[in-house]
């Protein structure tokens, strides 16, 4: 009885992973091409991860006219299928995305990365005849090396108004690899700068109120409970504002 209990799991497993591989090659058959990002006149904002397509490269030495080549586009993979979270890894990341602009376009085009603690961001930006310009920065790089002073990674794109582009960007950290992708009108975005500003302001607020209550507290009580909580909350503040990338990394002496 222990045996055929045995072999109808050992079965059970074997059918279970043919279904997975089925559902699996079904899956990519039927996926089709990944759809391009499309920006109108009319839109402010258009968040890329559905257009975006993503390749590992565990060398770190692909260049970007290796994967521009036309045999590279079919080992890209939907970021939507891989998840945006890429986890801890050594590897360098190799993203793409196809823009269209529809005409007539008269608006400045923001491209953000918001992921400020990534390390290395290069982006390849399509001059329409088959080159690329590059723009650099990232955790590793002088924070007066960014294109705009702000926290987190913000590029200028041209307006190739009625002409669709495929941008690459290339990704490496230490720590875990996001991408969260998106583009913003200028205006737009300033609004929404506005909004994320009073957010983070009332959260710093609160919290060193919070450390003065402790503070005082401990002056008036003289528990040491209270110093700690105090320190727990600078702590935990600090922690905040650097995921947040409002603690810049000083540029490394020489």
């Amino acid at each position: 009885m222990r045996n055929d209990s045995l072999v109808n799991r050992r079965l059970l497993t074997i059918q279970a992973f043919v279904v997975f591989v089925f559902v699996f090659l079904v899956s990519e058959l039927i996926a089709g091409p990944l759809p391009g990002a499309y920006f109108s006149s009319k839109m402010r904002y258009l968040d890329l991860t559905p257009s975006l397509a993503v390749l590992p490269d565990p060398s770190c030495k692909l260049t970007i006219d290796d994967v521009a080549r036309d045999e590279r586009s079919e080992i890209f993979r939907s970021l939507a299928a891989e998840g945006n979270s890429l986890g801890f890894t050594k590897a360098a990341y190799w993203v793409r995305f196809s823009l269209e602009i529809e005409p007539p376009f008269d608006q400045s085009l923001l491209l953000q990365l918001d992921s400020p603690l990534t390390d290395n961001v290069t982006l390849y930006i399509p001059d329409g005849q088959g080159g690329f310009s590059r723009k650099v920065t990232g955790e590793s790089y002088p924070f007066a090396q960014r294109e705009f002073d702000f926290r987190t990674y913000l590029f200028s794109l041209p307006n190739h108004s009625g002409d669709t582009r495929t941008y690459y960007m290339r990704l490496q950290t230490e720590g875990s690899l996001q991408i969260p992708l998106s583009l913003w009108t200028q205006k737009a975005f300033i609004e929404h700068l506005d909004t994320v500003n009073i957010t983070l302001g009332i959260y710093c607020g609160v919290m060193l109120l919070l450390v003065l209550g402790a503070v005082t507290a401990y002056s008036k009580i003289g528990d040491k409970l209270f110093l700690a909580y105090a320190l727990y909350l600078i702590s935990s503040l600090v922690l905040q504002l650097s995921l947040s990338g409002l603690v810049w990394k000083l540029p490394a002496s020489g």
